[in-house]
């Protein structure tokens, strides 16, 4: 049964990632992603279906547009493949925990969904140092669907406190990044976090909640200022040079997703 969960996972996402290509790469270019087909970025001819299926379309025309023989960027075979082996790797988390038997249908679909679009969101950011709105939008309402449900289990006379940490997640979350990034362009006269990093938290804090999201901010300025540091050593980036923050941000959430309140305790501890 799994085995036709990982096929149908990975139909699905190498098939919502063509779509996810577009929508980067045409908010790069200030563009509508709803209307117009898909097209050549060098002779600007309209491609055809067939020549539109995610991955074998690429491998079938050996990288190169039918009708002007250039190359087309590797790069949404890449995303495309990424999402393929996402989809892959979920599918065996899901039969390690037997999600099958022990998941409702709302939580396996919401998690195979919020993963992919973090998935684009750090390819996004990686690519042209953006996130786009749309997919900080969708995860939005996805936070707001997952606290629907798990508001509804929520232990009778726990609602308020429950109500609580999400409100204070939500608003530390923002003021602390609104703050930061103000703070960051006084210091050094240019942006230094991008609205797009200030719009992905808000999702970002819907899904943990608090103190999770403590726990997310720190370990994602940890790692990021770890990896920078190791640019900055390798001479791979100057001072001042710009780097996507977004991937940082994604990496801190999905550890204080699974394992947030463990090191909010042993934090605790250790200074106690």
């Amino acid at each position: 049964m799994y085995i036709v969960l990982a096929i149908f996972l990975s139909f699905l996402a190498v098939l919502l990632a063509s779509f996810f290509t577009v929508v980067i790469e045409r908010t790069q270019r200030e563009e509508s992603f709803l209307t117009g087909r898909s097209h050549c970025d060098h002779c600007r001819k309209t491609i055809a279906w067939y020549d539109n299926i995610p991955l074998f379309s690429f491998l079938l025309l050996g990288g190169r547009c039918r009708c002007c023989h250039k190359k087309i960027d590797r790069w949404f075979f890449f995303a495309e493949l990424v999402a393929a082996i996402y989809a892959l790797l979920l599918s065996l988390f899901l039969w390690q925990v037997d999600a099958l038997a022990t998941w409702p249908i709302w939580q396996m679909s919401l998690f195979f969904l919020t993963g992919l679009l973090l998935v684009f969101v750090v390819l996004a950011d990686m690519r042209y140092l953006l996130i786009p709105d749309f997919f900080s939008g969708l995860l939005f309402i996805f936070g707001l669907i997952y606290q629907y449900f798990i508001f509804s289990t929520v232990g009778q006379g726990k609602e308020i406190l429950f109500g609580k940490n999400i409100l204070l997640a939500l608003v530390f979350a923002f003021f602390f990044f609104f703050a930061l990034a103000k703070i960051a362009r006084f210091i050094l006269k240019k942006d230094a976090l991008g609205m797009g990093d200030i719009k992905l938290i808000l999702p970002l804090a819907l899904f943990l909640s608090w103190p999770k999201i403590l726990v997310a901010l720190f370990l994602s300025f940890i790692i990021g200022g770890i990896f920078a540091t190791l640019l900055l050593v390798s001479k791979k980036k100057k001072l001042g040079q710009a780097v996507p923050f977004g991937p940082f941000l994604v990496t801190g959430a999905i550890v204080a997703f699974f394992y947030g309140e463990q090191l909010w305790q042993w934090y605790w501890q250790f200074l106690l």
